[in-house]
């Protein structure tokens, strides 16, 4: 009775309304719909529809945001894609164009020991030839690790080694190397692809052939051995795949350097490379055009590995195509930082709407009034954060283009200024020596070591710009071993003691070390950088002294620093483990020091000198010369091995500069760093 009382309710006001008539005709299953129904909209009121529509409202400025964000996201990864796509090219480039320029100078040295008077007119065998390999080997022992010499059949008689391998003298080298045989039979210079050594490294060569100047005969070669993977290292990683790391190719597509172990040796279309990248089409159109046709090329590939993004660069020597490189980087590693920023910022924003919502709802239920006021608050919100995107956008546009000019200039500086210096210095060191071109008079020897004095200063420029350019970006590789402090300082002082007989014989200067510390003690460092340090260092104090009684000490001694901790931190310590605890705080490290009696420095200018090219003497008279750039390279240097850098305003008889290194358990951190 009930649900035909309601249904007949409804009719009469429906007739009511609307003037017409009703006919009753439903089922029972029809009629309990139509009572549902009619008793959710009885109980729906004007409060309800207002809670309903707020949270359809701010359910889709969820959405909205979100797909804003995944917008964001997307493009911000785009532009960090983009942003390493260029990067990498001039990397790329950077790093073919120094190869050719390093190639082109053993090639210029093979040269000029090939055509040498001493040569020419020696026997292959004499002490005298012996002596010039010796020389040529000290200026390119960087990138070679042997420099041999073979008679015209085939037989080793002179070979140039590190210390402690093994000369095979007398041994046939034309059976076992095809390059050295095509050298002999050719009568030209030759570049060889990788092949695997007796220790295990693989090996590139390059030959240069004696012809004899007045009979046009083949006398034999010079040829030199370089190590790919150390030759490669001083460009980038080549040891880690998580991150950006090159690779190298001989002329055929044999893989020459690569941290993929199982690969090293394959040739690059072949079945273990192309099963490693799945036949990937843009991966072999890249090295088709690198290694075969000798052009540039780019892209970005997935394989069962990853994603990657692959830069290959002909080498080339004569406009022949030689060997190839290539920097490839997961683009994983590309977008790691940026993701951690984007999920704290989603975050962020997320806590930060649902706080907003949660206040909106509650306060449109007491005040109807205050929904069209967030509405539009809201929108205002989402302009304001499309604008700052737009702006954002702009901003990084600039930036990358910031970063491209410094790129350019970069590649400019290394190539446009190394590549003519390398052959200048070699013949002019070359004219200095009688060997070659007879006896020169004192003008003329001076004019030649002020031409080599000059390239040596433009040379250290170079070095200094591109090491505050790694620096300043955060990619200065360290080389990190076990080193003894004893055997690093008096190796330094005794270098210097050297230069100072050779380059400074006017100066009446004393150069002392002053070692403070156990004779055993170890720490974990890149030597050839912290050398350089000291060099940087002792090179300003030497300028700096008087030219009678100048005196510098180079100092080491051990410190221990205790870690500042706050009240809080110190009252939270279990008391039962009190000495356990304070050993936890103290750390070791070294303090070096080199100090000298020169004028000093002014006090006002201290706190100016660790900045880019600053000169406390500025005027064009200036007596001392030099780009500004040493205690900016020392710093970071220090700073990268976890020290610091000061001058001690303390000291009053002349300059004292001070830095210092961490001591660890060498074993841990060798550990760590392997």
């Amino acid at each position: 009775m009930e649900l035909n009382q309601i249904l007949y309710e409804m009719a009469a006001n429906y007739k009511a309304s609307h003037n017409t008539s009703i006919s009753i005709h439903l089922s029972l299953t029809e009629k309990l719909f139509v009572v549902l129904f009619a008793r959710v909209v009885v109980k729906i009121n004007r409060r309800n529809v207002l809670i309903i529509v707020l949270f359809v409202f701010f359910g889709s400025t969820y959405v909205v945001f979100f797909l804003l964000q995944q917008n964001t996201e997307k493009e911000v990864r785009q532009s960090l894609l983009f942003e390493q796509e260029q990067d990498q090219k001039q990397a790329a480039r950077f790093i073919g164009l120094n190869t050719e320029s390093d190639l082109k100078m053993i090639k210029a040295t093979l040269y000029g020991l090939a055509n040498s008077e001493t040569v020419q007119t020696s026997p292959l065998t004499s002490n005298s030839t012996e002596m010039l390999m010796q020389q040529s080997y000290a200026q390119i022992d960087s990138t070679i690790d042997r420099l041999f010499l073979i008679n015209k059949t085939g037989i080793i008689v002179t070979n140039i080694v590190p210390p402690g391998e093994d000369k095979f003298l007398g041994s046939n080298l034309s059976k076992r190397a095809d390059w050295v045989r095509e050298t002999m039979l050719t009568e030209k210079p030759v570049f060889s692809n990788g092949y695997v050594g007796l220790d295990g490294k693989y090996r590139v060569g390059m030959t240069m052939p004696i012809v004899n100047s007045t009979t046009n005969d083949f006398e034999g070669l010079f040829g030199v051995l370089v190590p790919v993977n150390q030759f490669f290292e001083h460009y980038g990683n080549v040891y880690d795949v998580n991150s950006e790391y090159l690779t190298a190719y001989d002329s055929n597509g044999t893989l020459l350097v690569t941290p993929l172990a199982e690969l090293l040796g394959t040739n690059v279309f072949g079945n273990a490379v192309q099963e490693f990248v799945d036949g990937n089409s843009i991966y072999n159109r890249i090295f088709e055009n690198a290694i075969v046709k000798g052009v540039p090329d780019n892209g970005i590939y997935d394989i069962p590995a990853g994603q990657f993004l692959n830069t290959a660069y002909p080498i080339k020597i004569d406009d022949k195509l030689i060997y190839a490189v290539a920097m490839i980087t997961p683009t994983n590693s590309i977008y790691s930082d940026v993701n951690k920023t984007i999920q704290s910022s989603v975050l962020e924003t997320t806590v930060v709407l649902i706080a907003i919502t949660v206040a909106v709802v509650f306060l449109s239920i007491l005040i109807f009034s205050w929904h069209n006021e967030m509405k539009r608050e809201v929108l205002r919100r989402t302009l304001d954060l499309e604008e700052a995107n737009k702006r954002l956008g702009l901003l990084n546009e600039q930036l990358t283009a910031a970063d491209r000019a410094k790129e350019e200039f970069i590649a400019m500086v290394s190539h446009e200024l190394r590549t003519p210096l390398q052959p200048i210095k070699a013949f002019a060191g070359m004219l200095k020596k009688p060997k070659f071109l007879g006896d020169i008079n004192q003008k003329q020897e001076k004019a030649l070591d002020s031409i080599l004095r000059n390239i040596d200063a433009l040379e250290t420029l170079v070095s200094d710009v591109l090491d505050v350019f790694r620096i300043e970006r955060n990619k200065l590789k360290l080389v990190m071993v076990s080193t003894r402090v004893k055997e690093m300082v008096n190796s330094t002082v005794s270098e210097f003691k050297e230069v100072i007989r050779s380059q400074y014989s006017e100066k009446d200067i004393q150069l002392d070390s002053d070692l403070r510390i156990d004779p055993k003690l170890e720490i974990l460092c890149d030597p050839q950088r912290i050398g350089q340090v000291f060099s940087n260092l002792v090179k300003n104090s030497i300028d700096f002294v008087p030219p009678k009684n100048g005196r510098i000490v180079v100092r080491a001694e051990e410190m221990i620093k205790t870690m500042e901790i706050d009240n809080k931190n110190i009252s939270n310590l279990n008391k039962t483990n009190e000495k356990d605890n304070e050993r936890e705080y103290n750390e070791r490290e070294i303090v070096f020091t080199v100090e000298d009696n020169g004028p000093g420095f002014p006090p006002d200018k201290i706190d100016l000198l660790f900045r880019k090219f600053y000169q406390i003497d500025t005027s064009i008279k200036r007596k001392h010369g030099g780009t500004g750039l040493g205690l900016v390279i020392c710093k970071g240097i220090v700073e990268s091995h976890g020290g610091k850098i000061w001058i001690d305003k303390k000291y009053s008889n002349g300059a004292s500069l001070k830095f210092t290194l961490p001591i660890d358990k060498v074993e841990e951190k060798e550990k760590n760093n392997t």
